[in-house]
């Protein structure tokens, strides 16, 4: 998969490998190490802009492979 450059939210992180989860499957994670908490008028929202995890080519092909098994 490459990048989406097109996309009119791109860049949506910093050194992107891979568009093909352009949201987060795990949101919110709640993991304080790739995110934290922000209030946001009367409501709490996660902020994820600084996580890359799912733009990571090897965390995508591996939850690629993960997620064909369960297919079969």
């Amino acid at each position: 998969m490459e990048l989406k450059k097109d996309c009119e939210h791109y860049p949506c992180h910093k050194d992107l490998e891979d568009c093909t989860y352009c949201y987060c499957p795990i949101y919110p994670c709640k993991d304080i190490h790739l995110g934290h908490w922000f209030i946001k008028g009367d409501s709490k929202v996660w902020d994820c802009s600084y996580c890359t995890l799912f733009h990571r080519k090897n965390v995508v092909e591996n939850l690629e492979k993960h997620l064909t098994k369960e297919e079969e």
